[in-house]
């Protein structure tokens, strides 16, 4: 008997969501009397660890042996992958023409020829309308197989050659989608390396990948999923090159597609809410907002279908989809839209928990902690700070020091001055550490520390941010410094104390109210 790596066991059981656990302990159920309490008690054993823990688990069982141990790990895992077999066996139509193959297979063991053949041909109409061309590929060689097999079915004279012929056009089709998705996976590849390319031996590469394309040696997309992956790889490789209308129109293209093909969303609704939060950042680049809001009123449709609120992959990505509309209403200083979208998404965040990752985790919590400082609720601004600090994360690192000077602003705001010695310490030790502190960061944070004990006026503190605010704008020139910025404009903030106007409207004014004119 093959052994179950015990991490691999935690976390698969981890990775359950909760409408996955309920059917787990409902399925294991009828498997009582073959020991089901004892497969229950180690599942949530499982469950309950957040770090797996080896020696904890074991003092849980202490009636077993190492050996004994072992076995139930794996017939733990085998139970948990049938019973979610089990839950997602009727999940999708894809899943039930795959299931459906089984069935093919015992008819034709029974030669049960003629059942066999009607089942093959219902199955591929389902299979041609879904464009599923690797099922459809199967379907043909299974219904080749029992004509050829079958003396006794009336056929047409060249019908089993046909099928060949057709076998043979759908191979090339799933050969020529193979393609494009090398294509994708190679520029995909290259972006998690690199990024957006400035180098010229950088952007050589990505030449050269799509080479194969500009020389014609790829069909022209005529599939379904050839055009989702061209597309896809267009819009991936206009972008690395910062060709942000080229990305636009690549983009679009790939929305208006999926969408002409609705079978395909409920096919793969996760494909469809990437495509959706990789348009709403396309748009605000582009200034596109018309489309960036028409584009996030569908993300909200989906967000709410009930259809894919069990589904923990399409709610990563809508919510990936909403972080980037958060990003929008902060740097154009729509914080009180964008504190009802933080109000919306906040508990679908938190139910996901370890299914988002930690980096991805602290760059949400600070989306939040900037949308309500804009807002003007600073002590809800604090506390996801606080979250993020306490984490102790070095995930993100960048997220993990802005969020120490804003920490600063906040305790200002707030009249917590008292503290601010202990914070600002804090704040430079950790920025310290990163070795890369930057000029703004330590503007900031000698202000705090030497200038700001000595203001007691509102007056001395106008006087003292005026030229603060211009040494800051000054360093911003350098496209390094103005990365800073980027997270947390302290300029504007500076701004909003010198005027008396709120944070939001100052943020407002530098972006021009960036309305849709298009």
């Amino acid at each position: 008997m093959s052994r179950i790596p015990t991490s691999d066991l935690h976390e698969l059981v981890r990775s359950l969501n909760v409408s996955e656990r309920k059917k787990f302990h409902a399925f294991v159920s009828g498997h009582e009397r073959a020991g089901g309490k004892i497969y229950v008690q180690l599942f949530n054993a499982l469950l309950s660890q957040k770090i797996y823990d080896e020696k904890k688990i074991r003092k849980k069982f202490p009636q077993l042996t190492s050996a004994r141990f072992a076995n139930l790990k794996k017939y733990l895992h085998d139970l948990v992958i049938e019973s979610l077999r089990v839950a997602h066996a009727y999940s999708g139509e894809e899943m039930r023409m795959r299931n459906i193959l089984s069935e093919i297979e015992v008819l034709y063991e029974k030669r049960l020829m003629k059942q066999c053949l009607k089942l093959i041909r219902k199955t591929k109409r389902k299979a041609k309308e879904l464009q599923r061309h690797v099922l459809l590929y199967e379907l043909i060689s299974w219904e080749e197989r029992v004509l050829n097999e079958t003396l006794n079915i009336p056929r047409e004279e060249n019908e089993v050659e046909e099928l060949l012929e057709e076998g043979e056009r759908v191979l090339k089709t799933v050969r020529t989608i193979n393609r494009y998705r090398t294509l994708l996976h190679r520029i995909h590849r290259l972006f998690v390396s690199k990024g957006m390319l400035s180098k010229e031996e950088d952007i050589r590469s990505l030449e050269k990948i799509i080479e194969p394309l500009r020389k014609g040696e790829i069909a022209k997309p005529d599939a379904y999923q050839e055009y989702y992956f061209y597309h896809n790889l267009m819009g991936m490789y206009h972008m690395m090159k910062s060709d942000w209308n080229s990305t636009f129109s690549e983009r679009r293209a790939l929305i208006l597609h999926i969408e002409k093909n609705p079978v395909q969303i409920a096919l793969a609704p996760q494909l469809y809410a990437s495509a959706l939060a990789n348009f709403i950042v396309t748009c605000e680049y582009t200034q596109h907002f018309r489309d960036l809001h028409s584009t996030f009123s569908k993300v909200l449709i989906m967000l709410e279908d009930e259809r894919w609120k069990s589904n923990h992959t399409v709610q990563v990505r809508l919510l990936g989809a909403c972080s980037s509309m958060l990003h929008y209403y902060i740097h154009s200083g729509e914080f009180a839209e964008g504190k009802k979208l933080v109000e919306q998404i906040t508990q679908p965040f938190e139910s996901m928990g370890e299914e988002i990752p930690a980096s991805t985790q602290a760059s949400y919590r600070y989306s939040f902690a900037y949308t309500y400082f804009g807002a003007g609720e600073f002590r809800r601004s604090l506390q996801w700070i606080n979250r993020i600090l306490n984490e102790r994360s070095e995930a993100r690192q960048d997220i993990t020091g802005i969020s120490h000077l804003l920490n600063l602003i906040l305790h200002f705001e707030l009249g917590t001055e008292s503290s601010m010695e202990y914070f600002v310490r804090s704040a430079y030790r950790y920025l310290v550490k990163k070795k890369n502190i930057s000029g703004i960061e330590m503007l900031l944070l000698r202000f705090l520390r030497k200038d700001l004990p000595g203001i007691h006026t509102e007056n001395e503190l106008k006087n003292a941010l005026i030229p603060l605010r211009d040494e800051m704008l000054k360093l911003a020139e350098s496209p390094a410094e103005k990365r800073i910025l980027d997270y947390f404009d302290f300029t504007v903030w500076m701004q909003s104390r010198i005027t008396g106007e709120r944070f939001a409207e100052v943020m407002k004014k530098n972006n021009g109210n960036r309305e849709e004119n298009r």
